[in-house]
């Protein structure tokens, strides 16, 4: 059997008593967790596809915008005319994402007050003239020092979003403790603080996946069950149980080995944590519809680790290693989801996941 190690150990502070929580724009749902989604820009049509085959979801969020130089507002992708219509049809929640990646495009919209409000005005400006729902802020990239200014923005939407009975929902980095060394963004981490977060945002949306990541050397677990428990525990005591989304993903990555290459490339590395960055490019990255058609062309050698498969074959003289989850995996992080009383689940992303949520939607039925 293979262990997974999670390095770090938890030191948490529990929410001040006295802590004033901002009136919610919506109430907060109770019972089942809800199930939300992630669309890319350049899946609307199959993630209406998805919408259509599996009505699940409570909120979708279409990832239309990205932040530019200065804290301009970049709209990305196509028509989105299609995706508004059927959410307003199914009574599905529209909350787009806003994109950021660069935090060197953050600290241009964080160097004055006025570019930063301006920022967000000109997401008040895209809310109020689509009629969304809210919105998502998805920015994984922030310096240290423009902390201050994140929080500012979060705060700043928050109060005019709730004036305008719209959600604010921040997406945030995994975090499993406060003494972790985190190798990957640790300057965002620590300025995602999930409890002065969740003060102002609506849903705080965890990245809980790619604790292997696309640029990793070897195969590793993209969302290994404890590690996802980790996370789960520490968010709880961070923020309450009503405001938090767990991220699920759909994805798997594949792992190769060139042809001809001597360099061992494919033994299995259950930690993140330690599993370094290749120098030979990043792994691929597959709908759950791809790995159905490996599955049935390509015979293999599976193994189950932590509520993954790690898939062994041969293909184009190469052999490679694909990780992904399956149905009863999808339905397990949602009964997780429930077992701790969270608020949702939030699948990255919606399109071109053939059967995935056949077990969960057995599950709800």
């Amino acid at each position: 059997m293979l262990l997974i190690i999670v390095s770090g150990t938890a030191c948490v502070q529990p929410l001040p008593e006295d802590q004033d929580t901002p009136p919610e724009a919506v109430p907060v749902a109770t019972g089942k967790p809800l199930i939300h989604g992630w669309i890319p820009h350049w899946e609307i049509n199959a993630g209406i596809d998805t919408m259509e085959s599996y009505p699940l979801f409570a909120s979708v969020s279409p990832v239309w915008y990205e932040v530019g130089a200065g804290g301009t507002l970049l709209p990305v992708g196509g028509d989105r005319d299609p995706l508004i219509r059927y959410s307003a049809q199914t009574e599905t929640q529209l909350i787009p994402s806003i994109a950021s990646f660069d935090h060197n495009t953050f600290s241009s919209l964080a160097a004055t007050d006025e570019q930063l409000y301006a920022h967000a005005d000109a997401i008040l400006a895209e809310v109020d003239r689509y009629g969304y729902d809210g919105i998502d802020l998805d920015y994984e990239s922030v310096k240290l020092e423009d902390g201050p200014a994140y929080m500012t923005l979060i705060r700043t939407l928050a109060e005019e979003l709730h004036a305008r009975e719209k959600l604010l929902s921040v997406t945030v980095l995994a975090k499993w403790g406060d003494q972790v060394a985190y190798g990957y963004r640790p300057e965002t981490r620590a300025v995602q603080d999930w409890t002065e977060i969740a003060v102002h945002a609506d849903q705080l949306r965890i990245m809980t996946y790619d604790f292997t990541y696309q640029g990793a050397t070897y195969p590793g677990p993209i969302a290994p069950e404890s590690w996802v428990r980790a996370v789960t525990e520490y968010a709880i005591e961070k923020a309450p149980r009503e405001k938090l989304i767990l991220g699920v993903p759909t994805y798997a990555y594949e792992w190769f080995q060139p042809q001809g290459s001597s360099e061992t490339l494919l033994q299995f590395e259950p930690n993140g944590l330690t599993n370094p960055q290749s120098e030979s490019g990043n792994a691929r990255s597959y709908p759950f519809s791809t790995v159905e058609r490996i599955l049935a062309e390509y015979p293999g050698e599976s193994v189950f680790f932590q509520g993954e498969h790690i898939y062994r074959y041969k293909r184009s003289g190469e052999d490679r290693v694909v990780v992904f989850t399956d149905p009863q995996g999808i339905l397990d992080r949602y009964r997780l989801a429930e077992e701790y009383g969270l608020a949702g689940i939030s699948f990255w992303r919606l399109g071109e996941e053939g059967d995935l949520y056949s077990d969960l939607s057995s599950y709800l039925d």
